[in-house]
């Protein structure tokens, strides 16, 4: 053992000193935006599709029970939304393919940065 930690061992209390970080090399520093998009293309990323939503009083969604029906507020002919990590990325229409269900996309979303981004710069 370490004089510092038969110190420590003998008095209960912890030894504290200050932790030096290296400098930052500011010559590193890239705007943002800078990076290049294709760093990401192998992140996945879950996607899912909403076809539409329905509120219901917590009793009556209690009582629901096999069989029973509850109705979406979209339109049979509404398209439906293409989401990735909770924000909706484009809109399209349910096809079928062999025995899977799939989505035909009709419009891509404004890819605008968010506001938040807009604003400090």
């Amino acid at each position: 053992m370490s004089n510092q930690e038969l110190e420590q061992e003998e008095t209960g209390a912890a030894s504290v000193r200050p932790v030096e970080f290296p400098q930052a090399d500011a010559t590193r520093k890239r705007e943002p935006g800078s990076l290049p998009l294709q760093t990401f293309y192998n992140v996945n990323v879950d996607i899912s599709v909403e076809l539409g939503h329905a509120t219901l009083p917590l009793g009556e969604l209690l009582r629901l029970g096999e069989g029973e029906v509850v109705e979406l507020e979209r339109l049979l002919s509404d398209p439906v939304d293409v989401v990735a990590q909770g924000v909706r990325i484009a809109r399209g229409e349910v096809v079928v393919i062999e025995d899977r269900f799939a989505i035909r996309i009709t419009e891509i979303e404004n890819a605008s940065p968010p506001p938040a981004a807009a604003e400090a710069t």
